[in-house]
């Protein structure tokens, strides 16, 4: 994953989700099985093309060495790229600093104001699996 301060959103394209190859009717498929009442954002990529994205929760996630409980992002389904980028929503709640590599360490996190700016019926890892299905 990699961070992105342009970017206000963390997303990532249900691609990297999967080892499975999705067509456009297998991410079809997919949007039909999921429940209709997931948070939506639109994106726009720099060439100006909408992409909607639905607000997931991941649990148990380790960014940077740390444990985080719950990991909010949203789901890209019809991009087709394997880069996930972790957006101002997440790196607005840490306090971090560069490595000599370029990696970025995590020193302090607030959780209570991450969890604020997130929906509490966020789509959950076991309902993408079972719509991956």
């Amino acid at each position: 994953m990699l961070f992105d301060t342009g970017a206000m959103k963390t997303v990532i394209p249900l691609g990297l989700l999967t080892d499975k190859s999705l067509n456009k009717n297998d991410r079809n498929n997919f949007k039909s099985k999921i429940r209709n009442d997931i948070p939506k954002e639109t994106f726009r990529s720099v060439s100006g093309y909408a992409i909607e994205g639905y607000l997931c929760k991941a649990e148990n996630v380790i960014i940077s060495g740390r444990l985080f409980k719950e990991f909010y992002y949203y789901l890209i389904v019809d991009e087709l790229c394997k880069s996930a980028l972790i957006g101002d929503d997440f790196i607005s709640c840490c306090c971090f600093g560069h490595l000599v590599n370029g990696d970025m360490e995590i020193s302090d996190f607030d959780e209570k104001e991450y969890a604020r700016k997130h929906e509490n019926y966020a789509l959950t890892s076991k309902e993408i699996l079972a719509a991956l299905s």
